[in-house]
């Protein structure tokens, strides 16, 4: 099963704007699949620390990288790896790795690979709309300035037991809201025909409930043309 006629929202932005939270409600309440691609990035980075690799191993080797990645994917399905990757220095390594092309090339594959045999879709992440699902409809990009980011995360380590100043993560954030948007291979960026959404002074319900009435909106267009 291809992707014809699969119905696809993407939902991108940096990292506190609310994008993964938000997008995992729009997901539920539309019964829809749920692929943060972001998480492909960072599975990448810990599977290649495992095994020695490096950028160059993507680069010159890519049908075995495929491969053994496949393996891994079938053997720990994507959601199985939970809380396991969720840190700062982990999300630090992939957003280097994620500035290699052949990185992002076999990253992108499975990122597709896993919205196959799905009839709806939301996916969340740097460049869901932009580069791995251009065809989607509608495409948010939600934003927030960076001391409500950074007060987001800083919130998010405490619930699950981890102190950090929140100077230190508002400092790290503009050190990887600059990586990704000055890499070469898909930069951070509000899509093409992206609806963009500031959170700053939102609550995650608001956010959630502006972008089902804007997918609701959508389709209600679409029946009526």
């Amino acid at each position: 099963m291809g992707l014809e006629g699969v119905l696809i929202v993407t939902v991108d932005g940096p990292a506190g704007a609310g994008k993964t939270t938000a997008g995992r409600l729009l997901a539920e309440r539309l019964g829809a699949y749920f692929l943060e691609t972001g998480f492909v990035y960072r599975l990448l980075a810990f599977l290649a620390s495992s095994w020695g690799w490096g950028p160059e191993m993507f680069r010159q080797r890519p049908d075995e990288v495929q491969e053994r990645l496949e393996q891994a994917f079938r053997e720990s399905p994507l959601q199985a790896w939970g809380d396991a990757l969720d840190s700062e220095e982990l999300a630090m390594r992939a957003s280097l790795l994620a500035r290699d092309p052949a990185v992002r090339g076999v990253a992108l594959k499975i990122q597709r690979g896993l919205a196959q045999g799905h009839a709806r879709i939301v996916a969340v992440g740097r460049d869901a709309g932009s580069v791995v699902f251009p065809n989607a409809s509608p495409k948010f990009f939600l934003t927030a300035n960076l001391q409500e980011r950074a007060r987001r995360r800083c919130e998010d380590l405490a619930r699950k037991g981890a102190q950090e100043p929140e100077l230190s993560i508002l400092e790290r954030m503009q050190v990887r809201d600059q990586q990704d948007m000055e890499r070469e291979a898909s930069p951070l960026m509000v899509p093409e025909g992206g609806v963009v959404v500031d959170t700053t002074t939102m609550s995650l319900e608001q956010v959630e409930e502006l972008l089902y009435r804007k997918v609701q909106e959508r389709f209600g267009s679409q029946r009526g043309s």
